[in-house]
């Protein structure tokens, strides 16, 4: 796709861009007065609670999962389009996707794979694909 195919797509479908979204006040702020309320006699009565010793011995092969795989998303609208059909407002995102894929070596997390890539997204279902 090259930049006047890219310009055509967004007049046809009404790009507009937006602002950054003004900060926002937090909706509950927490009471430094505020006790915490704590039902100790959910699972067994209070008095009986006790320390658990946890065993020491390795797991069995299988027990336990050996790659972990984490990602997050940042960014911010930076426009928006309307849908084809009905007319609703998509946000064009653009942000910043990476990704971590770890392996547990004996008790040590190793780093297998990492990734960080600037993107533009958005919801392109009520698109043409072919405009995609």
């Amino acid at each position: 796709m090259n930049d006047d195919s890219i310009r055509r797509f967004f007049r046809r479908h009404g790009g507009t861009p937006v602002g950054m979204y003004p900060d926002q006040k937090e909706l509950d702020p927490a009471d430094e007065q505020r006790e915490e309320i704590i039902e100790w006699d959910t699972e067994q009565p209070r008095d009986a609670w006790t320390p658990v010793i946890l065993s020491e011995a390795p797991a069995k092969p299988g027990e336990f999962p050996e790659r972990f795989i984490d990602g997050c998303q940042t960014g911010h609208a930076v426009a928006c389009l309307r849908a084809p059909q009905i007319g609703w407002p998509i946000p064009v995102f653009l942000a910043e996707v990476g990704g971590v894929a770890m392996r547990l070596k004996g008790r040590d997390l190793i780093r297998d794979f990492y990734g960080l890539e600037r993107v533009v997204s958005f919801v392109t279902d009520p698109f043409p694909w072919e405009e995609c």
